[in-house]
């Protein structure tokens, strides 16, 4: 399970955890006037456009901001695992005789190394935009969108495969090259340094696997690429809990990080909205959430003893 897992879950703990960030930290009110919308959608594909999003941010984040970028490397690459066993067919076996059952092998291990070959491929192209003058190229973009092919083995395992190769790509480039286009890439210069994909130590440990969008300076930062622009309980729960892993764990890799502000960034209105945590609640009341909040996973633990 992992942070946004147990966010939505149904289960009794994932009540629980809801439960608590409703009862200690109101919803902050979220001032749109005169906001409006400066990328409209084209894609229906917008779990994967969202995703693709967030690594073209970093891609560019860490093209113009590198003296202060620090990341922690792609969920993408390290999902390349599942792909690197020529002899292993990852998947239930169907009742089959052996000659074809050679063939799904063979038929898999041809779509192993092609995976790996577009990976490598496009790595390049993200290279390249990000260490030279280069312009953003369809092919980064598509990197963006195979690479968040590759997280989903992260969030949902082997059924990903099927969508790992998935070529029908047209609007979802030219979705992503107009959000990004219009993003303000100014919004994320860091006084001291950004972190990309910034983790939370013991906390990321302690729910089974966290990892936030950005860190610029004091304030983390997740991305929303969503056609509404609106505070929904459930994007300020993820902010909520983020902070809390950072009481609990700090951030990985980095010591004396302090974060004192939290937002989101509403990448199709381009407006990043942020507030201060003291503004939500005392350092009493933070420290009263961590204790129940660990409290409800140490409950969760023993029940499955």
């Amino acid at each position: 399970m992992s942070l946004t897992s147990l966010l939505t879950a149904k289960i009794e703990k994932g009540q629980s955890v809801r439960n608590l960030f409703k009862e200690l930290f109101a919803l902050p009110k979220l001032t749109t006037k005169n906001l409006q919308i400066v990328s409209d959608s084209i894609s229906t594909n917008s779990k994967i456009i969202g995703s693709a999003y967030d690594y073209l941010l970093r891609f560019t984040i860490e093209k113009y901001y590198s003296e202060k970028t620090y990341s922690n490397g792609w969920i993408a690459e390290r999902q390349l695992r599942h792909f690197r066993h020529d002899n292993i067919f990852n998947g239930p076996i169907p009742d089959l005789n052996m000659d074809e059952i050679k063939k799904l092998f063979e038929k898999q291990n041809k779509e192993n190394h092609k995976v790996i070959n577009t990976f490598n491929i496009l790595k390049k192209e993200v290279n390249k935009y990000i260490n030279t003058s280069a312009a953003i190229s369809d092919k980064v973009i598509e990197a963006s969108l195979f690479f968040s092919r590759l997280d989903l083995f992260h969030r949902i395992g082997q059924t990903a495969r099927k969508y790992i190769l998935d070529t029908s790509i047209k609007d979802d480039i030219l979705d992503l090259r107009k959000v990004i286009h219009n993003t303000d890439i100014n919004l994320f210069k860091p006084n001291e340094k950004a972190i990309l994909n910034p983790t939370f130590g013991i906390g990321s440990k302690l729910v089974g696997g966290a990892d936030a969008d950005l860190i610029i300076d004091n304030t983390l930062i997740d991305i929303k690429v969503a056609k509404e622009m609106v505070l929904k309980r459930n994007y300020f729960n993820q902010l909520i809990g983020y902070y809390i892993l950072y009481l609990i764990g700090g951030i990985a890799n980095f010591k004396n990080i302090t974060i004192d502000s939290i937002g989101i960034y509403f990448a199709r209105y381009n407006y990043l909205w942020s507030i201060k945590v003291s503004e939500i609640g005392v350092p009493d009341k933070w420290e009263e959430a961590t204790k129940c909040f660990k409290k409800i996973l140490d409950k969760k633990t023993t029940a499955n003893t």
